[in-house]
């Protein structure tokens, strides 16, 4: 009786020394209904998660933790888009540490997490699998508060090479990258704020948003262009490209000194189907006062519809799309051409 007493008190003490277990018992584990009771909410922030595997069960449990950050803090795509290719050409000093982005199976969530950990996992006897995700506040916290600060300095080179540009395009090429990394640093900061308030407060940043919003948006407004068409273009074409370029905040005039010139023309073809077919050519160039080329670009696509009127009228659909598309990638690729330099 006294070597049974022994062993079994001496099982629970196994279990407590690791902290990533996996269980097939039966028996739900305390944790399943009271996660706090495994992990402190002063020192975790833990979620649980469902799924028919581990991995599953990982990932619902990664979005249901950015979930907590999503209800409250926004992110826009488009800047999320522009960081990460700062990020991935170099132009970010910071390092990122160990990071996560949630991806929901049910939900969408921008969210980037760092240093996410799992920790227990139970499946029952249904054979659904149970998982801890969670955050350890204090060192996520450090993490957070190292990328903040480092961005700073980013943010300070980039802001200070802008105002020291003499070309308005290479000016804003610098403001516009310091101002997508500005608010990247505003998403970690409140990000931190819901993981540890105290560190949150503790930051000391020598840049202003506000400041940096205003000089790029200033800057932007003296980038135009004079939009040319050619005399073949149907004429929508001006508006079209006229939408993409103002889309990206720039303005158009007629006594721009940036030149947009443009030509589309397009023609019925024959293929082995019962529509109406038509191929398009769409040439765009863009120059400075200069005429020195800063973007070009030529595409051509088939629209098919029902008939020869929807036909057309598609090519102006798909050429609009097109152009969006286009612009707005050949010009965020131009503008990094500059950075580093």
């Amino acid at each position: 009786n006294f070597m049974k007493k022994n062993y079994i008190l001496i099982i629970p003490s196994i279990f407590l020394l690791f902290s990533c277990v996996t269980s097939t018992s039966n028996r739900e584990p305390s944790w399943v209904t009271d996660i706090n009771s495994e992990y402190p909410e002063n020192r975790f922030l833990a979620v649980l998660g469902q799924g028919d595997s581990i991995s599953s069960a990982q990932k619902k449990a990664a979005a249901n933790l950015s979930m907590i950050f999503e209800t409250t803090i926004s992110v826009d795509s488009q800047l999320t888009t522009k960081y990460t290719t700062l990020e991935n050409e170099g132009v970010i000093t910071s390092t990122s540490g160990s990071s996560t982005m949630s991806d929901n199976i049910n939900q969408k969530s921008n969210q980037t997490l760092f240093n996410i950990k799992y920790g227990e996992t139970w499946t029952n006897e249904t054979g659904i699998v149970t998982v801890v995700a969670y955050l350890d506040r204090r060192e996520t916290a450090s993490i957070y508060s190292q990328k903040i600060n480092s961005q700073n300095t980013d943010i300070k080179r980039l802001e200070a090479t802008g105002d020291k540009a003499e070309s308005i395009l290479v000016k804003y090429a610098y403001y516009d990258s310091a101002f997508v990394l500005a608010m990247n640093n505003k998403t970690l900061i409140e990000q931190l704020g819901i993981i540890s308030t105290p560190s949150a407060s503790a930051l000391l940043l020598d840049y202003n948003v506000d400041s940096l919003k205003t000089s790029r948006a200033e800057v932007l407004k003296q980038i135009s262009f004079n939009i040319l068409t050619s005399k073949t273009s149907p004429e929508y074409l001006k508006p079209l490209l006229e939408s993409s370029l103002t889309d990206m905040g720039f303005t158009t005039s007629e006594t721009a000194p940036l030149k947009a010139e443009s030509s589309l023309n397009y023609s019925k073809i024959e293929r082995n189907n019962e529509y109406s077919n038509y191929k398009w050519n769409l040439d765009i160039s863009i120059s400075d006062i200069d005429n020195n080329t800063l973007i070009a670009f030529s595409d051509s696509g088939t629209s098919v519809s029902t008939s020869d009127s929807a036909a057309i009228s598609k090519v102006k659909t798909d050429v609009s799309k097109k152009l969006k598309k286009e612009i707005t990638k050949q010009f965020n690729e131009y503008f990094l051409s500059f950075l580093g330099k």
